[in-house]
Formats: C-alpha cells, structure tokens, sequence
C-alpha cells in the first residue's frame, strides 16, 4: 500500500489491483470513506493539505509518521 501526490490537488492511494483518490484538494474528501486503512495507521491529519505542500517542497516529516508507523505495528502483535 502505497499513498501519492498527483500534481497539486490529488492525494491518494495504491493498493494491490487498484488506486483511488483520498482528497482533491478544494473539490471533494472521501479519505475517511475511501482511505481508512491510512487514517488507521498514521491519524487523520495523513491526507492535510499542509501534508500535500510539504510532499511538494520535500519538508515532509517522515520520521513523524514513521514512528506512527511502528506504534500501528507494535498495537497488532
């Protein structure tokens, strides 16, 4: 499972077979329909537009979700 940035207003994800939109920025949000188990691991505010932005400028902090990341995994064994 995989999340990406299409140019400046798509966010969304890839899974094995299929992707699909999580936010058109300024359009629509279907992350908590759509992208739950994202929002599940790493917090609802995963798919922000200060998240897109910073995927843009390469400020992203990867280290911040990367701890999400474990915590997700360490609650599931």
């Amino acid at each position: 499972m995989t999340s990406w940035l299409t140019g400046n207003n798509n966010f969304g994800v890839e899974e094995k077979g299929s992707s699909y939109g999580c936010v058109y920025f300024g359009k629509w949000d279907k992350s908590s329909e759509r992208c739950g188990p994202f929002t599940e691991i790493y917090g609802k505010d995963i798919f922000t537009e200060s998240n897109a932005q910073k995927l843009r400028d390469g400020t992203f902090d990867l280290d911040y979700y990367r701890v999400k990341f474990l915590d997700f995994v360490q609650r599931k064994q």
